[in-house]
């Protein structure tokens, strides 16, 4: 029996000698083979990443939630940004403030490989100046479908967008615009930077919608003073300022430019105050806080809401633009806590002990809302308690002295007390299991199935684990990358931060 090589060597002869007489034919069977192996080549890796874009871009099971994480994730690609700018998903593109060559800049990266897809400087020429920056929706919940003959923003070619704002300070000028993916724009607020010891102009700012596929910018409106602020609201922007004419707040067209309306706040000469408002905008509803009172405008004409908020000690906006109203009052017993749930057309809708929970991650399913107080002195605080969001009824009281709700999620309810997960029926309250955690609990997130755990330990640092909703108990455990101490969700994956780095986790 003839060996391996001796079989070989024999192929390779009878190869050869077809191919000296048939030439034709063998130098077209080589051009043939070598097409072949370059197309093995080349498409194999493409077909492997676009499979893998696939996979990141996919849904989670239920908005706020994460791809099935049935294993401990790997670390995928690690960049440096600055994390004090939030990154924002658009798309495929993950934008962040980072620097290039020394310079503030706007960087889009790629969500697949965190490669560097395009940079946009920004003149930012004072410490402490922000960039805010936020995913652009090409329709507002509720609005109509722009029409792209009519509305150039809105045709679909020109894809997705990001708005930012980014503070400055120089004399008047207008915002420059970027160049294509590869080429360094800039935009900013100042004209050219004046001469060596001029005195500097009054404060600007720019917002900018910026292509979140080129950063390219599509529209750039020059305002006066800072911005500080800036929430979406619908297809607008809402954005708290500061400038000589006081701290104003307004409602804007990013793309055009068209103010919709401006309502004052504060006077000039408490400006600097700016710096701690914070705006919710949800449904019809605009929450100003941090500046003084509270105050609730309305979404569409910019005028406060009196009657939503009166008399009450503290206004919370729910996500789904529901205004929380909360009181105080003094009884015979202690310190007793309400709150009014107030619906868009200002008519109370429900009153429940307590104040509102907000739960990090909940499926919907379970039709709750939950209610907790941690005041001493409330005689029904201490324990968590379950209503129906529809209708306001009390539904269930938690079976432990909790007030946390960590998730809610597949018909389990998460309550945590004294370092221990209590896992208890969505529908009926009664306790399914129970498992010590430790102190250090920082954030929990889910895919559905099993609750995500991050927590910082003295000896190991920061540590992602996940436990299964149905009995709690772990699945797997690993120890974050070094200098990595929080975790943080941007559509269906989750992403390392800490010490400047943004780590993908899959």
């Amino acid at each position: 029996m003839r060996s391996a090589p001796e079989r070989w060597s024999g192929a390779v002869a009878r190869v050869r000698a077809w191919a000296a007489r048939r030439p034709r034919r063998a130098a077209l069977a080589a051009v043939v083979a070598l097409a072949l192996a370059t197309g093995a080549v080349v498409g194999v890796p493409m077909a492997v990443t676009a499979w893998e874009r696939h996979g990141v871009l996919r849904t989670a099971s239920f908005d706020g939630g994460v791809h099935a994480m049935g294993a401990a994730p790997a670390v995928r690609w690690m960049v440096s940004y600055d994390e004090r700018v939030a990154p924002v998903l658009v798309g495929d593109v993950i934008v962040v403030a980072a620097w290039d060559a020394g310079r503030r800049a706007v960087v889009g990266l790629d969500v697949v490989s965190g490669a560097r897809l395009w940079s946009l400087p920004v003149e930012v020429r004072r410490e402490g100046a922000g960039v805010l920056c936020a995913a652009l929706p090409a329709s507002g919940a509720g609005e109509p479908a722009t029409d792209p003959a009519t509305d150039p923003a809105a045709d679909p070619a020109a894809g997705p967008a990001v708005v930012c704002a980014v503070g400055a300070v120089g004399a008047a000028g207008t915002a420059g615009t970027a160049g294509t993916a590869g080429t360094a724009g800039t935009a900013g607020t100042g004209a050219p930077d004046s001469e060596p010891g001029a005195a500097p102009g009054p404060p600007r700012s720019s917002v900018l919608v910026v292509d979140a596929r080129s950063g390219t910018v599509r529209a750039a409106v020059g305002l006066d003073g800072e911005v500080v602020t800036l929430v979406p609201c619908g297809r607008d922007v809402v954005l708290g300022r500061a400038g000589a004419a006081g701290v104003l707040v307004e409602r804007r067209d990013p793309r055009t430019g068209e103010l919709r309306w401006v309502t004052p706040v504060r006077d000039a000469g408490v400006a600097a105050v700016v710096r701690a408002m914070r705006l919710s905008a949800a449904g019809e509803r605009v929450l100003v806080r941090g500046v003084g009172a509270t105050r609730v405008l309305d979404a569409a004409t910019g005028d406060p809401v009196p009657s939503v908020g009166a008399g009450a000690d503290v206004v919370r906006l729910q996500p789904e633009g529901t205004v929380e109203q909360i009181r105080y009052r003094l009884t015979s017993r202690g310190i007793e806590v309400t709150s009014t749930l107030v619906d868009a057309a200002g008519a109370p809708r429900a009153t429940v002990r307590g104040v509102l929970v907000d739960v990090p991650v909940a499926d919907g399913t379970s039709g709750l809302m939950f209610t907790a107080s941690m005041l001493a002195a409330d005689p029904d605080g201490g324990r968590v308690r379950a209503y129906d969001a529809a209708t306001g009824a009390q539904v269930w009281r938690a079976p432990v002295d909790s007030s946390t709700v960590d998730a809610d999620v597949g018909g389990t309810v998460v309550l945590r007390a004294a370092g221990t997960f209590v896992g208890v029926a969505a529908g009926s309250g009664v306790t399914r299991w129970r498992v010590p955690i430790g102190l250090g609990l920082v954030a929990t997130f889910s895919d559905g199935e099993r609750l995500l755990v991050l927590r910082r330990t003295d000896r190991s640092g920061a540590v992602l684990e996940a436990r299964r909703l149905a009995d709690g108990q772990r699945v797997w455990e690993m120890t974050l990358p070094p200098r990595v101490e929080g975790v943080l969700r941007l559509g269906g994956l989750l992403y390392g931060t800490g010490d400047g780095l943004l780590v993908a986790l899959r």
